[in-house]
Order: structure tokens, then C-alpha cells, then sequence
């Protein structure tokens, strides 16, 4: 193989190797040049490129393979979050499914089951928690102040106080905080 080959060839895996560790749409972008790259060189040179094209193809299925895994994660991560009582949660990201990052507290979700969904493992990147109509008081309210990418918190009709907010707002400064006793 040719210095040519041998450099575009790694330029491709490193590629792919930083794509798998961003986004899913990155990794759709990096798979459709992945194959056409492979496909071209197998073209070009016969059982040279057959053998890159080859290459690329395992790391692209082995990519793929491990975005299965994590969504199917995700996913019984949400059904675990529904069985304590959450109303909804949802994955983030446009394209494909992310991290779960939004959470919307049912009127069966008191303190007791707040703590237990923040407990669970795989909300690192929760950003948005609704509480309407939600028996949780500030002691349960203090169970968010883990979660240090959220930015939205929407309280309405539960039983947290201005000081509760207050509380959670020290350890959450950059999270907007939207509190509505009366609803």
C-alpha cells in the first residue's frame, strides 16, 4: 500500500474513533464517509483496498453496535424512571435518541420516589425537570442539586417552599428555577 492509502486510512479510523465519543448524528456523517472511502480504495486497488475496505467496515458495525447498546440503556433507564411514578421522560438529541434529559414529575412522585429516580444511574445529563401537582416538599427537592447540567426546573402546585427554592437555586446557580405555588 501506498503512503496515500495508509494515511487516509488512519485519518478515517482516528475520525471515527473521536466521532463514537460525541454525537450520533456525527457518527451517521462519519459511517456514510467510512464506506464510501472503503469502497472507493477496495475499487482502486483490488485486495489492497478489499482489506481496508474491510477494516473500516468493522469498526463502523462495532460503532453501530455500541450506539445500540447505550439507547437500549437509555431506554429501560426511562421505563425504570416511569415505574416510580415520573408522568414522562424523555432522550435527549434531534436525530437519534441521547441521554435521558428531561423528567416530568407525576402526582404519584413524592420525596421517597424523587430520591429513588435520583439515585439510578445514567441521569449525569438530566437538563429539564417539571413538578406540577407532585406531593415533593423541599426535602425531596434538594435530591436535584446533583445534577449540575440541569438549566430548567418548573414548580407548580407541589408542596416546596420559596426557602426550599432558595436552597436548591445556592446549589444550582446557573439553573432557571420557575416557581408557581399556586398552580
Amino acid at each position: 500500500m501506498n503512503a496515500r492509502i495508509v494515511r487516509r486510512t488512519l485519518f478515517g479510523v482516528v475520525l471515527l474513533t473521536i466521532i463514537v465519543r460525541m454525537s450520533f448524528e456525527a457518527i451517521i456523517v462519519a459511517t456514510l464517509w467510512g464506506v464510501g472511502e472503503g469502497f472507493l480504495l477496495a475499487k482502486r486497488h483490488g485486495r489492497k483496498g478489499i482489506a481496508v475496505f474491510s477494516l473500516l467496515a468493522v469498526i463502523v458495525v462495532s460503532s453501530a453496535g455500541y450506539q445500540a447498546y447505550a439507547i437500549r440503556g437509555y431506554l429501560l433507564l426511562i421505563s425504570r424512571i416511569k415505574e416510580l411514578g415520573a408522568d414522562r421522560a424523555d432522550m435527549s438529541g434531534q436525530v437519534l435518541p441521547g441521554p435521558v434529559g428531561y423528567i416530568s414529575l407525576g402526582s404519584n412522585v413524592g420525596d421517597a420516589e424523587l430520591e429513588r429516580i435520583a439515585a439510578l444511574d445514567g441521569l449525569d445529563r438530566l437538563e429539564s425537570v417539571v413538578a406540577v401537582h407532585s406531593p415533593i416538599s423541599d426535602k425531596g427537592l434538594l435530591c436535584l442539586r446533583k445534577f449540575k447540567r440541569l438549566d430548567r426546573i418548573y414548580l407548580g402546585g407541589t408542596h416546596v417552599t420559596p426557602d426550599g427554592v432558595s436552597a436548591l437555586q445556592q446549589h444550582l446557580p446557573r439553573c432557571s428555577i420557575v416557581y408557581d405555588p399556586r398552580n
